[in-house]
């Protein structure tokens, strides 16, 4: 499934596997296109961000491709 994070406050960095590192921020939209795995942070030394999660779910059985940080991130 395809999922999309608007940018509400500060910067937010995604990697998205495919795409590489997406920097984005307030009031931009960034996309993770379907089956692609991805992990979304604040930009480092960037202070605090807020981004709004958008995932479809369309239909039984989808998953959410997200890589889990190994050190709790954020």
């Amino acid at each position: 499934m395809v999922e999309a994070w608007v940018v509400i406050e500060g910067k937010l960095d995604v990697l998205i596997s495919g795409a590489g590192l997406v920097k984005g921020e307030v009031g931009d939209v960034i996309q993770a296109n379907s089956e692609r795995w991805h992990h979304a942070t604040c930009e480092p030394n960037a202070g605090s961000c807020t981004r709004l999660a958008m995932t479809p779910r369309l239909k039984e059985g989808q998953v959410h491709y997200m890589q889990l940080d190994a050190q709790g991130g954020n």
